[in-house]
Formats: C-alpha cells, structure tokens, sequence
C-alpha cells in the first residue's frame, strides 16, 4: 500500500479528472495495495481488463501530473 498525500490540490484534480472506474482501480491497486486478481473482481471485469485498465489509467494520471511536477521543481 502507499500513503497518499490527501492534500495535495494537483493530486486531487488530477484523480478526479478519470474515469471512476479508472481512479477506484488505483485506489484499489496502488493505495490499498490489492493484487490485480481481487481488484479485477471488486469492478466486475476480467483481471487483463483490469491490468489494462490501470496502465491507462495510471499513464492519464502522469500525464495530468507532468505540469505540476515541472512547476514544483522549477
């Protein structure tokens, strides 16, 4: 599992702007630190649907972070 910083505003409007399905598999996966296999079932969907399902998801959220991360290291 992996603590995320709640506070963070980039973060939060960047988890928002997926898919619901998408962020509750990184909740899931990353936060939770459930396998792909019981993530797959909590959604309904097969686990290579889930797997493909958060590496999109998780490539969106660095897309949507890549701003913000410039901006913070500048």
């Amino acid at each position: 599992p992996v603590e995320i910083d709640d506070r963070n505003p980039y973060l939060q409007a960047a988890l928002k702007r997926l898919h619901p399905e998408d962020r509750e598999l990184i909740e899931l996966v990353v936060i939770d630190g459930m396998t792909h296999a019981d993530a797959a079932r909590a959604i309904g969907v097969p686990t290579s649907r889930a797997k493909h399902m958060l590496h999109r998801a998780l490539g969106q959220l660095r897309r949507e972070l890549a701003p913000s991360v410039a901006k913070s290291a500048a």
